[in-house]
């Protein structure tokens, strides 16, 4: 398990705003050098239209977190996207962008697959299952992005604030029956659950 907070992580520019990596996998992996099999990130976009860099060999899921964007991948299709609203495209496509937004973008290479949800529950406590065995021979990334502050009670015990992350591996959760128990005192559960996992 590892807790990454919002306002631990490092920001970086870019030619139309700013990106903040929150992980990158194998760890000591360098975005610049192309060798890594994903990259998980949360990037500002401060011009009204902007050009995304082409990435060969890779795809890509770009999830609005605040704002409208729409994207236009040149000679393929043009998505408007609003709020929580996601698009998974190929990273070696043209792709244009119109609108001043914040984004979650997930990179992964060919060998790689990924999920992106968006979960709300208006209750005070729930236990929610994190499954590791349909991926059992390969091994499986699981994140939480805080929408709204939450408790994680049990073995984890750690609070999450609004844009925190929470890294989960099977060794942080009970193998047989991976749960982590979520509270809220404001019957508010709400985050955004990414599973990353090797094509089979």
């Amino acid at each position: 398990m590892k807790l990454i907070r919002e306002n631990g992580l490092k920001t970086e520019q870019w030619n139309s705003g700013s990106t903040t990596e929150i992980m990158i996998y194998p760890p000591g992996s360098m975005y610049s050098n192309r060798q890594f099999e994903w990259r998980l990130s949360i990037a500002t976009i401060d011009e009204e239209q902007s050009l995304f860099t082409k990435l060969v060999g890779y795809t890509r899921t770009t999830m609005v977190l605040k704002g409208e964007l729409t994207l236009h991948h040149v000679n393929q299709y043009t998505v408007h996207l609003k709020t929580l609203e996601q698009d998974y495209y190929r990273g070696d496509w043209e792709t244009k962008s119109e609108g001043k937004v914040t984004n979650l973008n997930l990179i992964t290479d060919s060998y790689t697959s990924s999920k992106i949800e968006v979960k709300r529950f208006f209750k005070k406590f729930l236990d929610y299952p994190i499954d590791f065995v349909e991926h059992r021979e390969e091994k499986i990334h699981h994140l939480l992005m805080a929408l709204e502050p939450i408790e994680v009670q049990g073995d984890l015990n750690v609070s999450l604030r609004k844009g925190d992350f929470l890294y989960l591996t099977e060794e942080s959760l009970n193998m047989y029956k991976p749960v982590i128990h979520l509270y809220s005192e404001d019957f508010n559960i709400q985050f955004i659950h990414i599973q990353i996992y090797k094509n089979k």
